[in-house]
């Protein structure tokens, strides 16, 4: 193989160098690391697989509707927008086109896999039912789904899955999940590989953001001394990472690459501090509370994490229910300039237009609505106290979907995450994030984010390039691994 890119979704080098992990320590330490940065608006997957951002290829995290309505999707799937959208060539056609085999294994939102000369085996995400079953369609050509079945690979696992769908609540049946998901993920990879003899190979592996996500600060918390740890979790852990290191070990040497690649979407830091940016809206009048039917959808969401899941899944059925839940919150439109997606995920906050929301700002008072928004929210105390920062995002606009992009960003500390369902802080500016202060039990984990939040900073360590240059990282984020990739193949 003359190049090979392993994802690690919710990664970046620090986890690495926690535990002794003789493999990986010695790759990233020998390799070449780029520094960049991800706004976390945009899906960092997607980023590498067409060197654009979500502006121009729709790629969001979160993306309000604007049609009218304050719904907001987290559905996306690659597929669907290079039907419509030409302009964007998908990493695996641009070297197809010149020549160059694939073999694709696990990127998320790649659903349906899409026909290549090697093979390709889709990801979840995106929307998609998290599901540890292959279909048909998800394979390329599609009788590679016989090896994978043969193999018992893995699709995909995912807290929601593992704690709650399946019942897995015991140390004992967690990590070894995780484990075979691994294994037979590079077991399958390599057979595929051994049929195939690709030319460029990329696999992605879920397991560590899993782990990240709900023991982050944990972790972070015995490196720090801290004696309230629970121990027994941090063995596990350590034994987790070990293994893990030895699976990539084992895919490496296997694969055999003349370059390789370590890659990731986002990082994952510990979680200590919730922030209430409605709150902030509410206390300088730019957003009014309503109370109506969408009020008490609003409280249902914020009482989510004490509802049995099997509950939630008939509440995801009911189409009456749902598009007010997906509505994200009870404010009342025609006297709120601004509103903040409160999902977690996302710090953007939007004007209240009444073009795009039917809301009561109008569209010629945007711009005046947002400088004194951000004037005033950077002299606040609490957001100098805790160095939040609002920026115009005007210049991120451009591109088909750059309509979707937040009027304006709260740039936000590591460790730092926005209010969501499952963790509210309506009563104040900043909260602390309580799970993170203390032992975590898996019995006692309620949603995935229990103790982790996304990181700004993704891993990027290459291996043998002879091109790897400032110039290709013009941008700074993961759309220059694209155009790494490119360039060692001299496209």
């Amino acid at each position: 193989m003359k190049y090979f890119l392993i994802g690690i979704d919710g990664s970046q080098e620090e986890l690495f160098f926690r535990f002794n992990l003789p493999f990986i320590q010695e790759n990233l330490t020998k390799g070449v690391s780029i520094s960049l940065e991800e706004d976390l608006i945009s899906r960092g997957w997607s980023e590498i697989c067409t060197g654009v951002h979500a502006s121009v290829s729709g790629a969001f995290y979160e993306r309000m509707l604007m049609d009218g309505s304050y719904t907001v999707s987290t559905e996306y799937k690659l597929l669907d927008e290079l039907k419509v959208n030409t302009n964007i060539i998908p990493l695996w056609d641009a070297l197809n086109a010149n020549g160059f085999s694939v073999g694709i294994m696990n990127v998320p939102t790649t659903n349906i896999a899409p026909k290549v000369n090697g093979f390709f085996v889709s990801g979840g995400g995106g929307g998609a039912k998290v599901t540890s079953e292959i279909e048909d369609e998800q394979c390329y050509p599609k009788n590679i789904k016989d090896l994978l079945l043969d193999n018992n690979y893995i699709l995909d696992e995912r807290a929601p899955t593992l704690l709650f769908e399946n019942k897995i609540d015991g140390n004992n049946d967690f990590f070894p999940r995780l484990k075979l998901m691994n294994e037979k993920r590079i077991d399958s990879y390599l057979k595929l590989n051994n049929e195939f003899n690709v030319d460029f190979g990329f696999i992605v592996f879920r397991s560590v953001v899993v782990v990240e996500n709900i023991f982050s600060a944990e972790i972070d918390r015995f490196l720090k001394g801290d004696k309230s740890v629970n121990i027994d979790i941090i063995s596990k852990l350590r034994d987790f990472y070990l293994h893990f290191d030895s699976c990539l070990e084992r895919l490496c040497k296997g694969v055999n690459a003349q370059k390789i690649g370590f890659i990731s979407d986002h990082g994952t830091v510990p979680k200590y501090n919730i922030v209430n940016l409605n709150f902030f809206l509410k206390k300088l009048g730019y957003q009014n509370e309503v109370l109506n039917i969408k009020s008490y959808i609003y409280l249902l969401k914020t009482l989510k994490r004490f509802i049995p899941h099997s509950i939630k899944k008939i509440l995801k059925g009911n189409t009456s229910i749902m598009p007010i839940y997906y509505s994200i919150v009870n404010f009342d439109k025609n006297t709120s300039r601004l509103f903040t997606v409160n999902l977690g995920s996302s710090s953007g906050v939007y004007v209240n237009d009444r073009i795009r929301f039917n809301g009561c700002v109008e569209p010629d008072n945007i711009k005046n609505v947002m400088h004194k928004f951000i004037r005033e929210f950077n002299s606040f105390a609490m957001s100098k106290k805790h160095n939040l920062i609002a920026v115009d995002c005007s210049a991120k606009k451009n591109g088909k979907h750059g309509k979707y992009y937040p009027d304006i960003l709260i740039r936000m500390p590591e460790g730092y995450q926005v209010e969501n369902l499952n963790e509210a802080c309506s009563s104040d500016f900043v909260t602390p994030s309580y799970n993170s202060y203390n032992p975590v039990f898996l019995k006692d984990v309620k949603h995935d984010l229990w103790t982790g939040t996304r990181g700004k900073r993704p891993m990027a360590t290459f291996l043998n390039h002879e091109f790897l240059n400032d110039n290709l990282c013009e941008d700074h984020d993961l759309t220059c691994v694209y155009h790494i990739v490119k360039k060692e193949f001299n496209l």
